[in-house]
């Protein structure tokens, strides 16, 4: 892999000493490993992209959530791309991040052995399904969403938890799970591995268009763009050029498969499956607002933890 771990680098996004327009020496940006994420940066990444007012653009992966929310607290990230769950957490610890766009996609799947045609959920009663990581989103949303579809959790259907998330595609691809819930490309290296072990699956259910069902939201937006707020009150034309930039980029973002492929070290077809599924594209944090508060309003009541116990104020999105 290409991309450097967060490394502390100088604080160099600021007004230039003299000229009517300051100029941004490097605008440094750390994203989490995610297949519509690194479609959306490898513009920048590779150079091929350059946003005005931006001398340079710098570009990393944290290894870790815990990582990439320690740079954003100490000064080291101006932006970083993560999961809108870690940008409310942020703001309710009083972390001064806005959100400046939510990236929409198929971020969850659920698969399993056989098609369950229209109604997923009635397949799954009495059925146990594979879900990463108990107490993370994905366990609360895909409960959430078993109640919506008329399934009382660990009543109606049963849910096996795995520490990693390799442990669960292997598990599904040698045929010791039936049913799982995975973020993506988990999911669709699952379908994958099992299909070149002689078990094929299927995606049988969207969490997405479930949840949009559930609450009439337009989307539900697990990927999150955040700023840090003095930089978001500081350098308005940043945010709009990076904010311009990542809409075209994820208009075309099939267009990046290759690339993302290779940066990441997946399978070249997961990635262009994945990317030309449909459903990339990019709203600002003020158009994606409404859809935010509903998935952080759900969340406080049935999981406050997972945002940090409060809804973020206003001005949260830009």
């Amino acid at each position: 892999m290409r991309t450097a771990a967060l490394s502390p680098l100088p604080a160099v996004l600021g007004a230039c000493a003299s000229g009517a327009r300051p100029q941004a020496d490097a605008l440094r940006i750390v994203s989490v490993a995610n297949v519509v994420a690194e479609a959306a940066l490898t513009g920048l990444r590779t150079g091929r992209a350059a946003l005005p007012g931006v001398g340079s653009v710098r570009i990393s992966r944290a290894r870790t959530p815990d990582e990439l929310r320690a740079g954003l607290v100490g000064g080291q990230v101006d932006v970083a791309v993560l999961p809108s769950t870690a940008a409310a957490n942020l703001a309710a610890k009083g972390v001064d991040v806005r959100v400046l766009g939510v990236l929409d996609q198929a971020l969850l799947a659920g698969i399993g052995r056989t098609g369950a045609g229209t109604a997923p959920w009635e397949a799954l009663r009495g059925a146990t399904v594979d879900v990463a990581f108990r107490g993370d989103v994905t366990d609360v949303l895909t409960r959430l969403l078993a109640r919506a579809g008329g399934l009382r959790p660990d009543v109606d259907v049963r849910f096996r938890y795995h520490a990693q998330l390799p442990e669960a595609v292997a598990e599904f691809a040698v045929g010791e799970a039936d049913f799982a819930v995975l973020p993506e490309p988990s999911a669709s290296l699952a379908l994958l591995r099992a299909a070149e072990a002689g078990r094929p699956g299927t995606r049988f259910l969207d969490p997405a268009a479930e949840w949009r069902a559930a609450t009439g939201s337009t989307s539900l937006p697990l990927m999150a763009v955040a700023v840090r707020g003095d930089l978001a009150a500081r350098r308005p034309e940043v945010i709009r050029a990076l904010q311009d930039h990542l809409r075209a980029a994820t208009a075309n973002a099939a267009a990046s498969a290759e690339a993302v492929a290779a940066e990441l070290q997946l399978p070249p077809q997961v990635v262009s499956e994945l990317l030309g599924r449909g459903g990339t594209g990019f709203r600002t944090g003020v158009q994606a607002r409404a859809d935010l508060d509903v998935l952080y309003q759900r969340l406080l009541a049935h999981a406050p933890e997972t945002i940090g116990g409060r809804l973020p104020g206003d001005g949260f999105g830009v």
